[in-house]
């Protein structure tokens, strides 16, 4: 954030031609803070800051038996709001 970038590191997505460490520049909100909207699912992921201001798509390629995520941060975050939906897979 000090750096006015989002990184998303897909490193771990389970295919080496497909990772990397991506940084989309973005700026905070007039609040002073950043807004993150983070659509995943078994094979693909979408990141959005800031409304888009920012955005990364990718692919993922893990095992089926995988059932989490994982967020990382450098230094200190507060999370205030956190939604989760559970996909329909059908």
């Amino acid at each position: 954030r000090a750096e006015g970038r989002l990184y998303v590191d897909k490193t771990k997505s389970g295919d080496s031609s497909f990772s990397g460490v991506y940084q989309p520049t973005v700026t905070d909100g007039a609040d002073g803070r950043m807004t993150l909207r983070v659509l995943l699912d078994r094979m693909c992921f979408d990141v959005y800051g800031n409304g888009g201001e920012a955005a990364v798509a990718g692919l993922t390629f893990t095992s089926t038996g995988i059932d989490g995520m994982s967020l990382t941060a450098d230094g200190t975050v507060t999370v205030e709001s956190l939604n989760v939906w559970e996909m329909d897979e059908n």
